[in-house]
C-alpha cells in the first residue's frame, strides 16, 4: 500500500495539546498559497498514482467544534447518526478494510444526544 504525508500549510502554531510535530522537525518556511481546486487536483493525482493512505499535516486542525465518537467525526448528533447509519449500510463513504480476517465491526448504538466536551 502506498502512503503519503502532505503538509498542507505552514500556518501551524505547533501548540495543540496532542502535537509532537514541534519536537520532530522545524519547517523551513512558508508554502505558497494553493487554491482549493489545485489541492483537489493533487489528491486526484495521488489517488491515480496508487496512494491509499494519506496523512494531512499543518495548520489548525479544525476551526469549529466537532463531536468525536467511536470512529466518527461530526458537527451534530444528527450528522453522527447519519455516519453510523452509513457505516452499518456499508456505504462507500467509509471504504473497505483490507487485511483484516474477522467480521466487520458494528458501530455501537448511539443513545441520546452527544455532548460537547
Amino acid at each position: 500500500m502506498l502512503c503519503a504525508k502532505w503538509d498542507i500549510t505552514s500556518k501551524c502554531n505547533l501548540r495543540c495539546g496532542h502535537c509532537s510535530v514541534a519536537d520532530m522537525y522545524f519547517s523551513a518556511g512558508p508554502y505558497p498559497n494553493v487554491s482549493f481546486s489545485d489541492k483537489l487536483a493533487v489528491l486526484d493525482n495521488l489517488a491515480q498514482g496508487g496512494v491509499r493512505y494519506l496523512s494531512l499535516l499543518g495548520g489548525e486542525p479544525l476551526r469549529e467544534d466537532v463531536l468525536l465518537w467511536w470512529n466518527f467525526v461530526a458537527r451534530s448528533t444528527e450528522e453522527m447518526q447519519a455516519a453510523r447509519a452509513d457505516w452499518e449500510a456499508h456505504s462507500p463513504r467509509f471504504g473497505e478494510v483490507t487485511g483484516y480476517d474477522g467480521p466487520r465491526l458494528l458501530a455501537p448504538e448511539l443513545n441520546g444526544r452527544l455532548k460537547r466536551s
